[in-house]
């Protein structure tokens, strides 16, 4: 691209700006996507992000889906405060998800979820936290990946597999999911 059709395009773009800036879809987008301000970060909030990604692992969850139905049930129905008192997480987990019905993977997914609750609950929040905070510092790509392979590394049972999984099928260009914008948006 020349110079001049490159500034031809600038002045296209900022015109298009200031034709549309003021469009009520545009101004509900930037009042939700950009000014809007988040909830604080809990544990709660980390713990359903994790479950709903444990649960859309492998199944559709178009908006019509039980995987839908299962994340947006209020109370959710494996909140953070029911498993940590729960016994036998495991069975608890495979239980609400078999009960639920529709939904598969119920025993792996049980399992995920207690490897995951032990790892949290011994260093794993202080990590999730120092993740967290660094990201809300350093906004930048490579803050996000290094997130995301401490996680994979040191973290979840599910990242994990899907890394050892992505790897043993030969694909050497596995790239880590954006955990950290899952967690604050």
């Amino acid at each position: 691209m020349d110079k001049n059709s490159s500034c031809s395009r600038i002045i296209e773009d900022k015109s298009f700006y200031e034709a549309q800036k003021n469009r009520a879809f545009v101004l509900k987008r930037i009042e939700r996507n950009v000014k809007k301000v988040l909830p604080p970060f809990t544990n709660e909030m980390f713990w359903e992000a994790m479950i709903s990604c444990l649960i859309t692992t492998q199944q559709r969850s178009g908006p019509n889906s039980y995987v839908t139905k299962f994340i947006c049930t209020k109370p959710f129905p494996l909140n953070y405060s029911k498993c940590k008192a729960s016994g036998n997480l495991h069975n608890t987990v495979e239980e609400a998800i078999t009960t639920f019905g529709g939904l598969r993977r119920g025993k792996t997914i049980g399992e995920e979820v207690e490897f995951n609750f032990k790892w949290l609950e011994s260093g794993g929040w202080k990590k999730v936290y120092e993740i967290l905070e660094d990201t809300n510092k350093h906004e930048t790509i490579e803050t996000e990946r290094k997130s995301a392979e401490i996680i994979m590394y040191d973290g979840p049972r599910n990242i994990h597999t899907k890394l050892l999984d992505s790897r043993c099928r030969g694909n050497d260009k596995f790239d880590p999911p954006d955990f950290t914008k899952t967690l604050i948006s």
